[in-house]
């Protein structure tokens, strides 16, 4: 058998994987035995892989994971960088808190980045999320100049990590790797005018090497996300992914208190003095109610 080698999936599409290992792409299938015991790899994830004659290879072992997010489908992420527009499309703020209580139930940092910012008054959305604890950037992906501060600071912020963007159809995601990595390749799709949604050009989840130890992701749009038909958040995560609301929750008079309705709970009392945005105690209550619903099935 040939040695094996090691490397990183950057892409998974139908049964075949692009590998990067040293800088160098191979294409490889499953290994007959991975295949057998219904292991499957996907972006992201670190493997072992043999060559063939030809060039191309065979997967026949995949590394264990540290963290692995169903949608977008991806291993062993550093950041979550979740992608909204300020209008066109308008921002949905439950996708965008059940994107953060996601990536925080996985123990992945969530930055959120506000585009199109000069088509609209950003700070009532930035400082909801600041004022929560979240990193948030503020960019113009668009801007001609190529002198925005926040894609400079953005492109520093992620520097030897491994992030995935991620948001509605139409939010501009490609449009900010591009100006984030120009050399990258990234195909960029035009908005429908007919439905003010962006075209999904994006069709899987794909890594691309941008440093020497830098990797960014790519994923596909989405309308909606569902969390009653994904286990987009664990139950037992709920409470630890809004950590806006951890900083009162000790002072709560039961050691239980679900941060609904129980008096005494001192979540509730600072949504109630504006330390918590109404935005995401909604939110929150939203989410704990779905996750209550499924767990009881």
């Amino acid at each position: 058998m040939n040695e094996l080698r090691t490397g990183k999936v950057l892409k998974s599409l139908n049964g075949l994987c692009t590998i990067e290992s040293n800088g160098i792409l191979t294409p490889c299938r499953i290994s007959p035995r991975l295949r057998y015991e219904g292991l499957r790899p996907i972006c992201g994830d670190n493997v072992r892989f043999s060559l063939n004659e030809d060039g191309s290879g065979y997967i026949n072992e995949i590394d264990e994971r540290k963290n692995v997010m169903i949608r977008p489908r991806i291993a062993n992420t550093d950041i979550l960088v979740i992608v909204t527009a300020i209008v066109s499309p308008a921002p949905d703020r439950f996708i965008i808190d059940l994107m953060t209580a996601s990536a925080i139930s996985e123990g992945i940092r969530p930055v959120i980045v506000i585009n199109k910012c000069d088509l609209a008054d950003v700070s009532p959305l930035r400082d909801a999320y600041v004022s929560c604890g979240f990193d948030v950037f503020v960019t113009q992906a668009n801007d001609p100049s190529g002198s925005n501060v926040s894609i400079e600071g953005l492109r520093r912020f992620l520097r030897g990590c491994t992030a995935c963007f991620a948001g509605l159809s139409g939010v501009g995601k490609s449009s900010l790797l591009r100006s984030l990595y120009p050399y990258v390749s990234v195909e960029i799709g035009e908005l429908s005018r007919r439905i003010m949604r962006g075209k999904n050009t994006t069709r899987t989840t794909e890594l691309y090497c941008v440093d020497e130890d830098t990797y960014v992701a790519d994923s596909p749009g989405f309308g909606s996300l569902d969390a009653e038909r994904f286990d987009l958040v664990r139950f037992e995560k709920l409470q630890e992914a809004f950590p806006e609301q951890e900083r009162f929750a000790d002072k709560c008079r039961y050691s239980d208190c679900t941060h609904l309705t129980e008096e005494g709970c001192a979540v509730i009392a600072a949504a109630q003095q504006g330390l918590i945005p109404i935005s995401r105690r909604e939110s929150y209550t939203k989410l704990y109610r779905i996750l209550y619903e499924k767990k009881q099935c």
